[in-house]
């Protein structure tokens, strides 16, 4: 998560990095009610499944909000982009290695093996796949484009994996990866490339738009955000109302394959129904974050999100440690987790969040997520710098 980290000014920095907050708030709340879950108790209850519902928004604010600091970024900086896409690009590569490597670590209990976890892929690694493309690609396309290129390739994407079905295992591979689990349902990345690759870049038209739009007021920026995040929420809504009435008034049943593209639940690939429903939810934070982003006492009640959303990556890790390695172990060798005590240690291990990312805050934990890229492309640009000073001394 934490490889599209950018320095905004102010108030968006507040802004982006709360809605980051709270989306990782809502990834704890859903791997915790996983682990619950496995207690039978819960199975049923149609309470934690609306929670769980909820908690989705949490994948597409992540992509939307790190496509939109690039695209912030790419406007922002202009001509010095350059140089801060070997920050982005070294941060990506410490998380689909070190940090791979850590996720790994915390899901290897449940995963029955180090092996079998290291074989599955996870969304911080799609993100930072999403990045080391974006950097390169989305400056090359204007802003416009970028949304087309974006909805092309989250659509396109949707029919491929619908429609082809290699027999070839490479091929499969590759169709796990790019699209989506197999026909079979193995899956090497629950997040597949491509639709979320599409989402990033059309997240970042909305930052290119940002950047222009800033300067004019973040009542504005609220303002269109909303639109947005309204109309999408709206054409989920609409598409879905109108495939029910077509059932119910003489239109027949829908086949089976239509409620993946209908149904909140397809996240694995993410539908069409899912992007526009949690893909506006994303956005209607966002506007509600940058309106108050003044506001004192918002900023006052959202500064343990803001505190979360700057160190997501260590949290992301941590938080695997505690519910996929201590919380399971917990469940499946010495007690089934009752309501009353989920409703104890759930709290209990938020705090302990939040607590652990005031300690990443304090102690700048986010300048150790390096591959030491940036020393090894800084290093050619002191020689270049020192040669140039010596021959002008010379001169």
């Amino acid at each position: 998560m934490q490889a599209a980290v950018t320095q905004l000014p102010g108030q968006r920095l507040f802004a982006l990095d709360a809605a980051r907050g709270i989306a990782m708030l809502l990834v704890c709340v859903s791997h915790f009610l996983d682990i619950y879950v496995l207690g039978d108790i819960a199975s049923e209850s149609a309470f934690v499944g609306a929670i769980h519902l909820v908690c989705r928004t949490a994948t597409p604010t992540f992509v939307l909000v790190s496509g939109i600091l690039l695209g912030y970024q790419i406007e922002a900086r202009g001509s010095q982009f350059a140089a801060f896409r070997t920050h982005l690009l070294d941060r990506a590569l410490f998380v689909v290695t070190v940090g791979h490597i850590l996720i790994s670590l915390s899901l290897a209990a449940r995963r029955s093996s180090f092996a079998s976890a290291m074989a599955q892929g996870h969304i911080t690694d799609t993100i930072a796949l999403c990045v080391m493309i974006g950097i390169f690609l989305v400056p090359t396309i204007g802003t416009r484009l970028r949304l087309v290129v974006g909805l092309c390739l989250t659509i396109g994407s949707w029919f491929a994996w619908q429609f082809w079905n290699p027999e070839d295992p490479l091929l499969q591979f590759i169709k796990s990866v790019a699209l989506g689990p197999l026909s079979n349902g193995r899956a090497v990345f629950l997040f597949p490339l491509f639709p979320w690759l599409g989402v990033y870049i059309a997240g970042s038209a909305v930052g290119g738009w940002l950047n222009s739009a800033s300067s004019q007021g973040m009542w504005l920026v609220s303002r269109r955000l909303l639109r947005i995040s309204l109309a999408m929420v709206t054409t989920a809504l609409a598409i879905k109302a109108s495939f029910i009435l077509r059932t119910y008034i003489g239109g027949g049943a829908l086949e089976t394959g239509w409620y993946q593209y209908l149904s909140p639940h397809q996240k694995y690939p993410p539908g069409l129904f899912f992007i526009l429903l949690f893909g506006g939810t994303a956005l209607l934070l966002l506007s509600v974050l940058f309106s108050g982003a003044q506001l004192s006492w918002m900023r006052a009640c959202l500064s343990f999100a803001e505190t979360i959303g700057r160190n997501t990556f260590p949290i992301f890790a941590v938080q695997f440690f505690l519910y996929y390695t201590l919380l399971y172990l917990f469940v499946t060798r010495v007690a089934v987790i009752t309501p009353v005590v989920a409703m104890v240690l759930l709290p209990l291990s938020l705090i302990g969040v939040w607590a652990f990312a005031r300690v990443c805050q304090h102690y700048k934990v986010s300048r150790f997520l390096t591959v030491g890229g940036r020393l090894l492309m800084s290093e050619p640009t002191k020689r270049s710098e020192t040669v140039h000073q010596k021959h002008r001394s010379a001169a």
